[in-house]
């Protein structure tokens, strides 16, 4: 919607910035692009950003809020001189929005319980928003007049949607061999014997998955709850989501695939929605959407400053922050960790990103982080990491990436259409990742049933890393997680 002249006018009456307007100092092209360049390149290059987008986040001691389509000043504190008039000014064409889409006062929620819980800071998601800038503009330019501001903590160039981490189909399984993943150790994970113990198939636990779109008819998924908006997916494929959706949460039907949890409450969140691309409303409007002790997964990727390779999504701070949010308010989070063959713990990995650097030990987001380990079917290599998986010591625990049997794509059964399609092939630390969120709510639901409450993330982690099948290989990508071991004890 554009904005008035004359609706800007009230506002800046509204706000006290009367008077005449000060020059603001807006950079030359070339120094706007030298100073942006640093977060360009941590998402990948000019063309992994959204063109006109931009995403920015006030400091914390503002009182800043959307109201009427513009950023206010509710406290008095701020955006009260020249310098932001004229830059609002300039930019009065074009589109503000809150970067997360549920209720301020839930995101108020979720910050408060977060911080009572674990006695640290966390940041106020509220301050976040994104401005679409009018058309011919430029954006590198606006972006550093906005740093100028003093109530302007950080600016960031908006990813755009990257292709789910899925593999190359390196290896399928012959006919007749079926959800190997749910063997015992050192194989699997033993979901087989958690179905054995009750509650351990993930009962009173939601999972929330953030995918692109994922087949809502298809016979094997039963129900998933959308939360949020309505998934736009950009790459117009939804195999991937339903086959993740398989992994863990495919029903016990008799027919198809079992998920390792079953019984769990299946929620979809879309990372793409008519809003845009925005990952980090998806992981709150999960949060805003469960209980604590829940799960949500991100089964995303985006670019790293190599250009061309993947990243765990939390390498983007905005993002990092809502991941934040959401463990502190003890909801487990899963994170695929990529496939862009990096090694996170590359100095490359603590330069540069506007000094945000997640993968290091200090800067533990909380999730669990998930590489794609090699399965039975590599022999004496398995459970080493896969060539594409991303490694180091931030990653936590691996799951099978290869061969995994799930709902979606129909390489392992298509005779009766889409709504009965099964994969031999699964792949990539897309099959990981819900493998080891499968053993999470499956460890969740029997310590629900048996003592009436729920194991924090930390706990969580600890417990299925310290049971767990040890790795294989130089490559850190943690251990596997082992059901009987991480059940047996409880």
């Amino acid at each position: 919607m554009k904005t008035t002249s004359r609706a800007l006018r009230s506002w800046v009456v509204a706000l006290g910035l009367t008077g005449s307007f000060g020059a603001l100092a807006v950079p030359s092209p070339e120094a706007a692009r030298a100073a942006g360049a640093e977060q360009v390149r941590a998402v990948g290059g000019e063309e992994r950003v959204e063109p006109d987008l931009l995403e920015i986040k006030f400091h914390e001691n503002q009182y800043i809020r959307l109201r009427d389509g513009l950023p206010t000043d509710l406290g008095g504190r701020g955006l009260r001189h020249a310098q932001a008039h004229e830059m609002l000014r300039q930019v009065a064409g074009g589109k503000w929005s809150r970067s997360h889409e549920v209720a301020e006062e839930v995101l108020e929620e979720l910050r408060s319980d977060g911080e009572l819980r674990t006695r640290e800071a966390l940041p106020d998601l509220n301050l976040y928003f994104r401005l679409r800038l009018p058309p011919g503009m430029e954006v590198d330019r606006i972006a550093a007049a906005f740093r100028q501001l003093p109530e302007v903590e950080a600016v960031y160039r908006v990813p755009r949607p990257a292709p789910s981490p899925v593999a190359p189909d390196y290896y399928s399984v012959s006919s007749g061999s079926y959800q190997k993943y749910q063997d015992a150790a050192p194989a699997g994970v033993d979901g087989r014997f958690a179905g054995t113990q009750l509650g351990a198939r993930g009962t009173g636990v939601k999972i929330c998955d953030i995918e692109y779109s994922y087949n809502a008819s298809h016979v094997d998924l039963g129900v998933v709850t959308l939360v949020g908006g309505a998934p736009v997916d950009p790459f117009n494929n939804n195999n991937h989501g339903t086959a993740v959706l398989g992994v863990y949460g495919g029903t016990a039907n008799s027919e198809g695939v079992t998920g390792i949890a079953y019984a769990s409450q299946k929620l979809f969140a879309a990372a793409n929605t008519a809003s845009g691309y925005n990952v980090g409303a998806a992981i709150t409007t999960c949060a805003a959407n469960m209980s604590a002790g829940d799960v949500i997964v991100i089964e995303q990727q985006l670019s790293g400053p190599m250009n061309s390779e993947y990243v765990p999504v939390e390498w983007y701070k905005p993002w990092y922050d809502a991941i934040r949010t959401a463990v502190a308010a003890n909801k487990i989070v899963v994170e695929a960790a990529g496939n862009g063959s990096q090694n996170l713990d590359d100095p490359l990995y603590s330069s540069g990103n506007n000094g945000h650097y997640p993968f290091l030990a200090q800067n533990d987001s909380g999730a669990i982080l998930v590489g794609a380990g090699k399965s039975p079917a590599y022999g004496s290599l398995a459970r080493s990491a896969h060539d594409f998986s991303n490694y180091g010591a931030t990653v936590d625990l691996q799951g099978w990436g290869d061969a995994v049997v799930t709902t979606g794509y129909g390489t392992l059964y298509s005779a009766e259409g889409v709504n009965r399609h099964f994969a031999s092939s699964f792949a990539g630390t897309s099959s990981a990742t819900p493998i080891v969120a499968g053993a999470v709510a499956s460890l969740q639901g029997r310590y629900k049933h048996l003592y009436g409450t729920y194991m924090t993330p930390a706990s969580v982690k600890s417990r299925l890393r310290t049971y767990g099948t040890a790795q294989t290989g130089l490559k850190k990508i943690g251990p596997m997680p082992d059901l009987l071991r991480a059940i047996t004890g409880l």
